[in-house]
């Protein structure tokens, strides 16, 4: 059918009219269903109404004309369907979308001073690209009606500036092998929360500005039915190429970070010693030779599925950690990586660790059980008052080298003999030799140079 345009009065008119309507319908056949729009003007001509009224209907070329004309101060988007916007326009004004809109590839709504107001409802992109700030007011929802997402398969949808979230649940959807990039940060009320709906393949990047959340509970990840993994093993990826990222909570203790891998590509992407991590099963945390400073680490995983924090490149990465929870049964620190524990607390040990670089302990107790190895670390250096306690003979290795300040204890237990390549206490270094802390005993061989003649 063809297009149908009425005009109640001339634009030129429209500023003495209280309400002008401008009815545009495209008839399209879905079964019986037409897809339409109406658009009218409100508030004395400043106000410009799309109302989709029945199935998913594109944005008129009269329509996006007249945002493009920046005669209108507003657009609102409203009705019971979504609005597929598939062309740009350049409007400078604020949008307020309050029934679902979506973005076509590389298309935008709008540009300049103007922002974006959702309520409710969600903005949806297929690789396009957001110009305006974003005010998300989730309604006090704590289920999916507040969606910010990008359809799989259509590259990166950008949001150029800052994105607010307040009262209630952001649902945010990296949809399949899509990209969601947030170049001027995401910003969490204290009555609000971010959910991460897990699907296979998806990126979360923050680039120029950071993640702040003031709120207990800022960022939960829930997969939903079975976690769909990419060709990586994982289902979500989160990349903070940004420093100052500031949470109270990454994860939480029913919505822990699963199936997922989190980067940090730039030194203090986190620096929060009271920040909490809740990791769950097949997780993992690499800090790309950065370094980084959270509080409690705490793991929950399945036999057989590990949450692994390392380092995958070459260049050496330090965590700078409170304390970590007892694993179960096991989480590894590997790659080219040291840790620092800053604990005034008993963290347990009782997996085996692949993490080639140093072990620092500056309070609390650091307590290897019968399980427990850390047999690659380099250096184990134990400040103030703070201890170790040793269960098994294999906890370190014969490369490692022991500093213990004047103050500071090794325990080793009964019977056992642990073998490292130098011991040094409060400053100075002990000829090699065995001996005995807390029940066993600590042997130091330093092997020097050794000449093999074949």
């Amino acid at each position: 059918m063809k297009s149908i345009l009425r005009i109640a009065c001339p634009l030129k008119s429209r500023a003495n009219c209280m309400r002008v309507s401008v009815l545009f319908a495209v008839c399209a056949m879905t079964g019986s269903a037409m897809a339409a729009v109406t658009y009218s003007y409100e508030n004395d001509g400043k106000t410009y109404v799309a109302e989709v009224s029945a199935a998913e209907t594109a944005i008129s070329d009269e329509a996006i004309a007249v945002l493009n004309a920046n005669e209108v101060t507003n657009f609102v988007v409203r009705g019971s369907q979504r609005l597929v916007v598939d062309k740009s326009c350049t409007f400078t004004g604020d949008v307020y979308v309050n029934t679902p809109v979506r973005l076509g590839a590389e298309k935008s709504l709008g540009v300049g001073p103007g922002k974006i107001y959702v309520t409710g409802s969600d903005i949806i992109t297929f690789g396009g690209t957001v110009e305006k700030e974003v005010l998300y007011n989730c309604g006090s929802s704590w289920g999916e009606n507040t969606k910010l997402g990008a359809w799989g398969g259509y590259g990166t949808a950008t949001f150029k500036k800052k994105i607010t979230s307040s009262d209630g649940s952001l649902n945010i959807y990296p949809w399949a092998n899509s990209c969601v990039v947030f170049e001027e940060g995401l910003d969490v009320a204290s009555t609000g929360d971010i959910k991460v709906r897990q699907m296979a393949g998806g990126t979360l990047l923050f680039t120029n500005a950071p993640l702040v959340s003031t709120s207990s509970y800022p960022i939960k990840f829930v997969n939903g039915n079975a976690p769909l993994v990419d060709s990586s093993g994982f289902v979500v990826h989160l990349v903070f190429s940004v420093a100052g990222n500031d949470l109270v909570l990454f994860g939480h203790p029913q919505y822990r970070f699963t199936y997922g891998e989190m980067k940090t590509t730039v030194d203090w992407a986190f620096d929060n010693s009271g920040m909490r991590l809740d990791f769950a099963n097949d997780s993992r945390f690499d800090l790309c030779g950065t370094s980084q400073r959270v509080g409690y680490l705490d793991f929950t995983c399945p036999s057989g599925n590990p949450s692994v924090v390392t380092n995958t490149l070459e260049a050496p990465a330090t965590l700078y950690v409170t304390q970590t929870a007892n694993a179960t049964p096991a989480a590894i620190f590997g790659g080219n990586l040291s840790v620092d524990f800053s604990g005034n607390k008993i963290t347990t040990i009782d997996y085996a660790n692949t993490a080639r670089g140093g072990i620092t302990v500056n309070a609390g107790t650091l307590a290897f059980s019968a399980n427990g190895s850390w047999a690659n670390a380099t250096n184990v250096t134990v400040n103030g008052s703070a201890k170790i306690t040793i269960a098994n003979a294999g906890a370190l290795g014969k490369k490692t080298k022991v500093s213990l300040a004047a103050n500071s204890s090794l325990e080793i237990a009964s019977g056992l003999m642990v073998t490292v390549r130098s011991l040094t206490v409060g400053g100075v270094k002990m000829p090699d030799d065995d001996y005995t802390f807390g029940s066993g005993t600590l042997r130091v061989i330093n092997p020097g140079l050794q000449l093999i003649f074949r």
